[in-house]
């Protein structure tokens, strides 16, 4: 529920009512208890707001990200990457393997050096892979 505070700020409300049965004969009672629940509302409200701005950071940034499943399933993509790419999210996300989109050349060399990454040396950097039909190479991890 929403109140309206005497200075005119609003105030989230968290309430309960309990209806108590005493016995027979007895009128029932009715217990109420409110919590005042706004700033935990505030938080949760800026916490959204930081949400959309770092997904917004991810999304638009002006280097392609990815995340990728143990066998290299892709799991998101930004949407700068699959700009660079000429594909949609529901084509590529959950659907592809990073490697599709890889010369042969690069594939060999991404499986060598994310072999070593999953492995055991998680501080192997993979430092660009060309993608195939594409000119250009990419930064990757």
């Amino acid at each position: 529920m929403i109140q309206y505070h005497r200075d005119g700020s609003l105030r989230y409300i968290l309430g309960s009512v309990t209806r108590l049965e005493e016995g027979p004969g007895i009128p029932p009672s009715i217990v109420s208890v409110n919590h005042d629940i706004t700033e935990r509302k505030q938080a949760e409200e800026a916490l959204r707001k930081y949400a959309e701005e770092i997904y917004d950071l991810y999304n638009n940034a002006p280097c392609g990200y990815h995340s990728l499943a143990g066998d290299g399933l892709i799991t998101q993509m930004n949407d700068t990457e699959l700009r660079w790419l000429g594909y949609t999210r529901e084509e590529v996300v959950g659907k592809r393997r990073i490697s599709d989109f890889f010369t042969p050349e690069s594939v060999t060399r991404f499986r060598r050096r994310s072999h070593n990454f999953w492995r055991r040396d998680r501080s192997t950097i993979l430092n660009s892979i060309w993608y195939a039909g594409t000119a250009a190479s990419f930064p990757c991890w």
